[in-house]
């Protein structure tokens, strides 16, 4: 039988909402106009709503035209912004140090994202994936520009001032040319790939030297309260069921030996619905079953090719592909990269 959705998943940490506001007040915007602000109140946990604070910064930025704001909010980033959380990342050891804890414990600021952090032949990939939530929940475009530059701007901040390079893929890069302008000169970065995943890529030899603002004993002092959290976040409703029916239907996944004959109608037998309600119920959070199939392969995939004692051939049967380079070809659309690529590091580093 299908669980009901659970509806406390909205939240974001106030981190982000600070950002947005003091970006809001140095462009000269009257946020006062907007209904959408008077609506705006922070729960018993200080945060807010996403669907509150996406609508006004997307009201805003279509009112004003001016597009570079979501870029620029990330600015005002600083080590207190998100408690525990930033003041650990601003004190880590080193940049990949920041990218592995910030991957780890990312449903501290935004549950609505999951942070995952692969290693290839020198390089090394932020990739960000969307949770599986109901529409009204996701983070849109705007969204994830602010996550990948406030991520941008701590690491920066962390590194003396000093950006590190990157390649940037995302879908749909209709950035208009002086955002594009932005990124170049503030962020570093060396070039934007339309791609369907939205990734950053490093290279590893920049990332792994012991930086200046190190301070073991205050990073280990908030790292502690932010796993404390994040614990508690991990074993509730709240986070651990930002879209149920597709936990559900991941879940279902996980038994099978391989996904090659898997299909929405033994899905939903199994699930004790029919193929009809369990389509409805993909379609209320903006899915469906193929995508939900392939979300989930590419996070397996990732998981897989980790691991350097399970083969190439192996990963293809697990996943549900007849033939390796079906599986190749998946993965380099999904990711821009050959997953051989990826498996052979993980070979080479063990």
């Amino acid at each position: 039988m299908l669980n009901q959705t659970n509806t406390n998943h909205y939240f974001l940490h106030a981190g982000w909402y600070k950002l947005l506001a003091t970006q809001i007040k140095e462009s000269n915007v009257d946020i006062t106009k907007y209904n959408t602000y008077k609506d705006i109140t922070a729960n018993n946990d200080g945060e807010y709503d996403i669907r509150s604070l996406r609508t006004l910064h997307s009201e805003i930025i279509n009112d004003y035209q001016n597009f570079k704001m979501s870029i620029q909010a990330a600015k005002h980033v600083t080590p207190f912004t998100f408690g525990c959380y930033s003041i650990a990342l601003s004190t880590c050891r080193s940049l990949y140090d920041f990218l592995k804890i910030a991957c780890e414990n990312f449903i501290y600021i935004a549950p609505q994202i999951r942070l995952s952090l692969s290693q290839s032949n020198g390089d090394i990939d932020l990739i960000l994936i969307q949770n599986h939530s109901p529409k009204d929940s996701r983070v849109t475009k705007s969204g994830y520009v602010i996550i990948i530059c406030t991520l941008l701007e701590m690491m920066r901040n962390l590194n003396n001032k000093e950006s590190i390079p990157f390649q940037l893929y995302a879908p749909d890069l209709n950035y208009e040319n002086d955002e594009k302008k932005y990124l170049e000169q503030r962020y570093n970065c060396t070039k934007l790939i339309n791609k369907a995943i939205i990734k950053l890529k490093f290279k590893e030899k920049d990332l792994i030297h012991t930086v200046k603002n190190y301070h073991p004993e205050i990073h280990q002092h908030n790292l502690s309260f932010v796993h404390q959290r994040v614990e508690k976040l991990n074993k509730s409703d709240i986070c651990l069921q930002i879209c149920d029916i597709c936990l559900q239907i991941c879940d279902i996944f996980e038994k099978y030996e391989s996904l090659k004959d898997i299909n929405i109608n033994s899905v939903a037998e199994q699930l004790h619905t029919s193929t009809r309600t369990l389509n409805r119920r993909l379609a209320s959070v903006d899915t469906n079953f193929t995508n939900t199939l392939n979300c989930y392969r590419l996070d397996k995939a990732i998981r897989l090719l980790k691991n350097p004692e399970i083969s190439m051939t192996e990963i293809t049967y697990q996943l549900g592909f007849s033939e390796l380079s079906s599986f190749s070809r998946a993965f380099k659309r999904w990711t821009g990269d050959c997953p051989t690529k990826l498996h052979t590091s993980s070979i080479i580093n063990n």
